[in-house]
């Protein structure tokens, strides 16, 4: 693996998790769980995080020649 699949792949995790922080915070509000809505807090503050994976292998994924359909 190269640097554009590590940026392609991390690009995807914050969306992921901010839909799964999302039911989260859904299912803890109509639940009325406070350890429910906890969790859901750190999903957010992890997700936030996560962001700035496609950030760091942006640069790495922009020089990368060998994929195909490249010139």
């Amino acid at each position: 693996m190269n640097a554009a699949h590590f940026h392609l792949m991390f690009n995807h995790l914050p969306i992921v998790g901010l839909g799964f922080a999302i039911l989260l915070s859904l299912l803890a509000v109509f639940g009325k769980s406070e350890d429910i809505k906890k969790l859901s807090c750190w999903f957010y503050i992890l997700t936030g995080l996560l962001s700035i994976l496609p950030i760091i292998t942006g640069d790495g994924a922009g020089r990368s020649s060998d994929l195909p359909g490249y010139q």
